[in-house]
């Protein structure tokens, strides 16, 4: 994270059950979450609307990634296959 923009929008990849996504939006980093895993995400935003959290989740694939050419500043991965 030492070197990420931290004060524009950033991407998870794989996010999974959101975890880092949950953390660095609580600290104020602009991030989203991408999961490839429609039911991930749906429990996702479920559980995010129950719990008061102001994050997006979207399902996609990795190497389609669903967002406009130079809409980001940086995406985040960890582990992806």
């Amino acid at each position: 994270m030492k070197y990420e923009p931290l004060f524009e929008k950033i991407v998870e990849v794989g996010c999974g059950l959101g975890r880092y996504v949950f953390l660095l939006k609580e600290i104020d980093i602009d991030i989203e979450g991408l999961e490839f895993f429609e039911e991930t995400i749906k429990l996702l935003n479920s559980w995010k609307i129950e719990n008061e959290f102001d994050v997006c989740f979207k399902a996609g694939d990795v190497t389609e990634i669903p967002y406009k050419d130079k809409s980001l500043s940086s995406y985040l991965y960890f582990g992806v296959i």
